[in-house]
């Protein structure tokens, strides 16, 4: 059988002449588990198979190495590094840089959460706004040691790692990823509609007791939705791709690339420089591009043109915009999903508007 040579992962490894029972066990087991997985790829199951069937013993302990060293789906491989990179990950600075966006994370996002369209600062600003800020730490802050509550930590302990600006954004994530507290809308609610005010006590005790359901029950469905290998949150490959970008700095091979010279970190920048120009227009210079509601444009007064079409005004039934934030203010963005999940959520206003 021919293989895809892009889908082997090379582990370096020294192969064994037999193949252990335990290896085989769990390579049974993930055959059981990926049994009807829609994910993974056609020949990393071709590949599986044959580990089971054959009686090579080389060819076994090669491809037990390939599938459990790694990650079985090409997507998760490209963005997530199966070896431990070294570095330190509790210190000072990690602390500091974390607490300092989770706390002006949250409140911009719940100043946008007022806002048309509404706007979500996603983890990824803190992940970007992150670097710069531990880079200047590392070259600023001086050498100091000092004890806290008998731990040695020091303030600059040297080059920022991938560890301390991971960390950095999980704290941000875990205050404003998702945007603004579910609870903060019934709370504007009851004061805008319904006219009660029960007291800034009331309304932080209720932020927080939902969002603690929130988070017990993300801790109790992590064994389901998280541990498995075949639970992919494409989300997450996001935030890992972009730590790689940020912290390697390595060119690509041209010959694997087809012809690629620049690296990630220098893509990266360039897609960054480009969104932020291109901004300008439908946010400040030209409004009119972020709901281009063309045909409104015939008859600006005509009231069942505006119902029909209009971008704000009516149902919208040719919708165009040239503004990222119409396109990604609810349904966030859609170069993360797969396109199933892109399809699916289509489906929704197609039906409501049939």
């Amino acid at each position: 059988m021919e293989k895809d040579e892009s889908i082997a992962v090379t582990t370096g490894a020294m192969v064994d002449e037999t193949a252990p029972d335990e290896k085989l066990k769990k390579l049974r087991d993930l055959k059981n588990h990926h049994h009807w997985d829609p994910n993974l790829p056609e020949d990393v199951a071709e590949e599986l198979v044959e580990a089971l069937h054959t009686s090579d013993k080389r060819t076994q302990e090669v491809i037990a190495q390939e599938l459990l060293e790694n990650s079985p789906y090409p997507e998760v491989r490209s963005a997530v590094s199966n070896i431990d990179e070294g570095g330190s990950v509790n210190t000072i600075r990690a602390w500091v840089i974390g607490l300092l966006f989770a706390t002006i994370g949250s409140s911009l996002n719940m100043l946008f959460s007022m806002r048309q369209p509404y706007i979500v600062i996603p983890s990824y600003i803190a992940q970007v706004v992150a670097y710069p800020v531990g880079k200047a730490w590392e070259a600023w802050m001086p050498d100091y040691t000092f004890n806290f509550f008998g731990y040695k930590a020091e303030l600059n302990p040297g080059v920022f790692t991938k560890k301390e600006h991971t960390i950095a954004v999980i704290m941000a994530n875990a205050t404003f990823g998702g945007g603004a507290a579910y609870a903060t809308d019934v709370l504007l609610a009851q004061r805008a509609f319904y006219v009660q005010n029960f007291g800034w006590g009331f309304e932080i005790l209720m932020c927080i007791s939902t969002q603690m359901m929130g988070f017990g029950m993300a801790g109790f469905f992590t064994r389901f939705l998280v541990q498995p290998s075949a639970m992919i949150w494409p989300s997450t490959l996001i935030n890992t791709s972009l730590f790689t970008a940020l912290h390697d700095r390595t060119k690509p091979d041209p010959e694997s690339v087809a012809g690629w010279k620049i690296g990630k970190y220098q893509m990266f920048l360039c897609a960054m420089i480009g969104s932020f120009c291109w901004y300008w227009f439908p946010g400040y210079i030209a409004p009119f591009l972020s709901v281009f509601a063309w045909v409104t444009w015939i008859k600006p007064q005509n009231v069942v043109i505006n119902q029909l079409f209009g971008g704000v005004t009516g149902l919208s039934l040719i919708p165009m915009t040239f503004d990222w934030t119409q396109i990604s203010g609810f349904n966030f963005s859609p170069l993360i999903a797969p396109w199933y999940a892109i399809s699916n959520t289509m489906i929704a206003p197609t039906h409501k508007r049939l």
